[in-house]
C-alpha cells in the first residue's frame, strides 16, 4: 500500500510539473511570434495588425508570451498583456533592478535590426518579478518584440 501511495505521488507530482512547464513559452517561440506580427503588420498594416496584437485572446498572446510594439521614440504602439501601456512613452522606464530596458533596446535597434536583451518585468501568467530575455526585430521605425520569463533555456535565434 506504501508503494502505491509513493506511486500515485511521485506521479502527480510529474504531471503538475509538466502542465506548469506547458505554461512556459521558449524562445524559439518567442522568434515565431515576432516573425508571425512582422508578417502579419506588413501584410495588414498598422492599424489592424496593433489592434490584433493588443488583443489579449488574439493571435499574438499565447502562455505567458505575447508581442508588443514600440516606436523609435520608445511610445508603445501595441501591446498584448498590458492594454495600459499603449501610447506611454516608456524610454525611461526602468525594470526593477533599475536597468534602462527600453532604452537599451532602441540603442541596440539601432546598430543590429534583430536580436536578444535581458531585464525584469512581471510576468503575466505568475504576476511575479522574473528575468524575461526578449527577441525583437525591428522594421523602420518600429521595434516588433516577445520574450521568455526565464533565462535559463538556450535561445534559437
Amino acid at each position: 500500500m506504501k508503494r502505491l501511495i509513493t506511486a500515485i505521488l511521485i506521479t502527480t507530482l510529474m504531471a503538475g510539473f509538466a502542465y506548469a512547464k506547458t505554461l512556459r513559452g521558449t524562445a524559439a517561440e518567442a522568434v515565431q511570434m515576432v516573425e508571425k506580427a512582422v508578417a502579419y503588420i506588413t501584410n495588414s498594416g498598422q492599424e489592424k495588425a496593433f489592434q490584433e496584437i493588443s488583443n489579449p485572446k488574439g493571435q499574438f498572446v499565447d502562455r505567458d508570451l505575447y508581442v508588443y510594439v514600440v516606436n523609435m521614440d520608445g511610445v508603445i504602439l501595441a501591446h498584448g498583456a498590458d492594454q495600459n501601456l499603449i501610447g506611454k512613452n516608456m524610454r525611461d522606464v526602468r525594470d526593477m533592478d533599475g536597468k534602462p530596458f527600453i532604452r537599451d533596446l532602441l540603442r541596440m535597434a539601432k546598430v543590429k535590426n534583430s536580436g536578444w536583451f535581458d531585464y525584469k518585468w512581471p510576468n503575466p501568467i505568475t504576476k511575479e518579478i522574473e528575468p524575461r530575455s526578449e527577441y525583437y526585430q525591428r522594421m523602420g521605425d518600429l521595434i516588433v518584440c516577445s520574450g521568455i520569463y526565464y533565462p535559463d533555456q538556450p535561445f534559437e535565434t
